[in-house]
């Protein structure tokens, strides 16, 4: 049996090259105002920071309206209409959407609600690593992964067989789907029928 080790392992290279890059080396000592000048007057050399373009917008969710919201896009012109839904480990409390997808996703061609959010939102690719790290789930909004420890979400699994899905991409573990909108579009015209 190895015996345990007490040494530290060194710092990331590159994690120590930015530290260098960007000294952080203030503290709240001379009082907030003080401290908040010294973070303004940080900034990243142009160079650092990739080309992209931001919108600020306003969106809708039920009865709230008018919650700003900042829109980061890729500099890819081929894809100038490339939406980005990011959604937290967990959820965001007060969005249920975003633990609903995560919880029925699969569920897309039965759930009307799992649509709409994705027609909504114009979910068009979905990145699932199967081996994503063990998390723990406690503390979820409206406690919708039930507590307890977690990896992929369920409604992500087993996404192969789902309609309206197509398997894109695979690497190792992690797995990369198109979603077709038009085929959702048509289930979703299907449900409401004529």
């Amino acid at each position: 049996m190895a015996e345990p080790t007490t040494a530290r392992p060194g710092i990331d290279p590159i994690m120590a090259a930015l530290l260098e890059a960007f000294p952080f080396k203030f503290t709240a000592d001379d009082g907030v105002e003080v401290a908040r000048e010294q973070m303004r007057q940080l900034k990243a050399p142009p160079e650092a920071l990739p080309d992209m373009r931001i919108e600020e917008r306003t969106i809708d969710y039920g009865d709230i309206t008018g919650i700003p919201v900042r829109i980061y896009w890729p500099p890819i012109a081929q894809h100038d209409n490339l939406p980005v839904v990011n959604i937290s480990t967990l959820g965001v409390p007060g969005f249920p959407y975003t633990w609903d997808l995560m919880r029925g996703f699969r569920y897309l061609d039965v759930d009307p609600e799992i649509r709409r959010w994705v027609l909504e939102l114009n979910i068009a690719w979905v990145y699932v690593d199967s081996r994503a790290p063990i998390i723990g789930a406690e503390g979820a909004p409206a406690n919708w992964t039930g507590g307890g420890m977690m990896t992929t979400v369920p409604g992500l699994e087993r996404l192969d067989d789902t309609p309206g899905v197509i398997l894109a991409h695979v690497d190792g573990s992690v797995r990369i789907y198109q979603v077709d909108l038009d085929a959702v579009r048509r289930m979703d015209a299907a449900d409401r029928g004529p």
